[in-house]
């Protein structure tokens, strides 16, 4: 019976949303137009309108409807009409069951757990403390907390059609919801796919639908609680599934797989993940798997290394050009590749200019990696200069790096100083500019 429920549910909310979503209901405009729409158009203006506004009301409050019709079929077709509430599987259909009514009390959120405080068994035999609590949730506080912030912006971005979000907004507001919740003895607050899903498919346009959900609920905690105990969980299922499944950015995977493929495989775990087991750890291990990538990136940036002459010179230099800023997790990998080049490419006698153009910022390992490097080369008499570097990159070298470092502002300056070396040493030779 749940089942077919389901399945009814679903073929009319589909039917329905597919209704509002036409123009059999529109004046017609253009030469093109349906059967049905034709039909329509045959009523008067004012019939054809308040037949437009009469298909709106009705796909637009389709969730209710189908809510309180499923409702009433459950409450007229069950025989024992009052079992229902304390036994809800054991009625024709499975049942939310009986929930108790009445608006929870004001109070200060206790800080410990009273002993045998739950009809049902299920609080400890004896009192828990706010440090007990603490200490058997563990870990758990900080991962559950990073899961609902980063659920709450992950709802935000999905439903934001591309509008910014502010994260440091979203958390305020997360903290401040579930600091006022806690003195009505409220559940934790954090985003939901498929109420917010639910919300969209229902017409919610803006944050002040939250604000009739909320007297929504109050009203049928106060007065209608008997009632909801009625309603099928097949057609509250019905209900979220028809709502989500139009939430699934499948186009987004053809244009991603020809621009970037890696960037499918945080999307794809996320998207396993909370398919077969839970929906926060879906996003927790896409996250991670994200990260993961970003920090690749990060310790293998981009470097452009080539053998170059100095403007109407025949001199060679060995120019290196990283594409972003250098920091810890990336200066073991730049320090190699740039001995390596100057060994290999440069035949470790060729100058080595750093363009600094792209080098945003450098931390206290970069630098300390970057001295080392260059009293590598300074053993083999190979000179290492840094070109155009910004002031703030200077400012982070200079305490740690010292004398070596070189700095200059094109090629023509380091072919000037390496002249004035030669000059200064004999074991160096002397390199003159040969005009081509």
């Amino acid at each position: 019976q749940d089942t077919v429920l389901g399945i009814c549910c679903s073929v009319v909310l589909l039917s329905l949303r597919a209704l509002g979503r036409s123009n059999c209901s529109k004046p017609i405009k253009g030469k093109s137009s349906s059967a049905i729409q034709r039909l329509t158009n045959r009523l008067s203006t004012r019939g054809l309108f308040i037949l437009d506004k009469i298909i709106w009301i009705i796909c637009t409050a389709r969730n209710a409807i189908v809510v309180i019709i499923c409702l009433l079929l459950a409450w007229c077709l069950d025989p024992q009409l009052h079992s229902c509430k304390t036994d809800p599987e054991e009625c024709v259909f499975s049942l939310t069951g009986n929930i108790e009514s009445g608006l929870p009390a004001f109070q200060p959120p206790p800080f410990y757990i009273p002993a045998n405080s739950a009809d049902n068994g299920t609080s400890p035999d004896q009192d828990v403390s706010f440090g007990g609590m603490v200490s058997k949730l563990g870990s758990g506080i900080i991962i559950i907390t990073i899961i609902g912030i980063l659920e709450v912006i992950a709802v935000g971005k999905a439903f934001g059609k591309g509008d910014p979000v502010d994260a440091s907004q979203e958390m305020v507001a997360l903290g401040m919801c579930n600091i006022l919740g806690s003195f009505v003895q409220a559940m934790p607050t954090t985003g939901s796919f498929s109420r917010t899903a639910v919300n969209s498919e229902s017409g919610v346009k803006t944050s002040l639908g939250g604000l009739y959900t909320g007297v929504l609920v109050i009203l049928c905690l106060v007065f209608l609680m008997p009632y909801c105990a009625f309603i099928p969980k097949a057609t509250l299922a019905a209900v979220i599934m028809t709502a989500v499944i139009f939430s699934v950015e499948y186009h987004v995977v053809k244009p991603m797989w020809q621009s970037k493929r890696v960037d499918l495989i945080p999307g794809l775990v996320c998207f396993i993940v909370g398919l077969f087991y839970e929906l926060d750890m879906g996003i927790y291990c896409g996250m991670c798997i994200h990260i993961v990538i970003v920090l690749y990136h990060t310790a293998r940036p981009g470097v452009v290394v080539e053998v170059r002459k100095v403007p109407e010179t025949t001199q060679q230099y060995l120019s290196i050009c990283p594409n972003q800023g250098i920091v810890f997790p990336s200066v073991s990998y730049m320090r190699n590749l740039i001995s390596k080049a100057g060994l290999k490419q440069g035949n470790s006698h060729l100058p080595v200019v750093i363009d600094c153009s792209y080098i945003t910022q450098v931390d206290f390992t970069a630098a300390e990696g970057f001295h080392a490097m260059l009293g590598d080369f300074s053993s083999r008499c190979q000179s290492v200069y840094w070109m155009s570097p910004s002031q703030t990159l200077l400012d982070t070298l200079r305490p740690v790096v010292g004398d070596h470092l070189r700095v200059i502002t094109g090629p023509g300056e380091m072919l000037e100083q390496e002249l004035c070396n030669a000059m200064d040493d004999t074991s160096i030779p002397l390199m003159s500019p040969v005009s081509v």
